[in-house]
């Protein structure tokens, strides 16, 4: 199976909570807040990423959940649901503190660094720790950019 296919099924809630190092109280909470879906059974691949850069965002930025729901974290989920984890490792994500609003840029597109009122996480360390993640689990890597993951029941 394609681990980034659109297609698969997805991955029982288990599986996710492993991958992420998740408590079950934690991540009921996450996804009470924070998913769009809150009541899937099956997290598809693109799903389980984007729980991944949501919980990059509250250990190494401090964000509440609360916090980045305001912010409006249905799009890191949109961001997912359209963007191949390959290509996402060219985007970052930039959270104005002065607009209260939450962005995912290509690496092309530039911003003040000196900005106090911006924050701003490249995805490329997240993509990799997150396919790390697979095969540590049993994935298998098959070329450079794509990594496949055997369905753990």
């Amino acid at each position: 199976m394609d681990l980034f296919s659109v297609n698969s099924r997805g991955y029982k809630p288990h599986v996710v909570k492993e991958l992420l190092g998740l408590s079950n109280e934690k991540f009921r909470n996450w996804r009470k807040i924070l998913d769009p879906v809150s009541a899937r059974t099956h997290f598809p691949a693109d799903v389980m990423f984007a729980y991944r850069i949501l919980q990059a965002l509250m250990e190494d930025y401090r964000f509440k959940p609360s916090e980045l729901k305001a912010l409006n974290s249905d799009a890191i989920f949109e961001f997912c649901l359209s963007t191949h984890i390959v290509e996402a490792a060219h985007y970052y994500v930039l959270i104005s503190k002065r607009t209260n609003d939450l962005k995912i840029l290509h690496e092309r597109v530039r911003f003040d660094i000196q900005d106090r009122k911006l924050d701003h996480m490249y995805l490329k360390d997240i993509v990799e720790e997150h396919c790390n993640a697979y095969l540590a689990m049993g994935g298998q890597q098959i070329s450079s950019n794509l990594v496949t993951f055997k369905p753990i029941h």
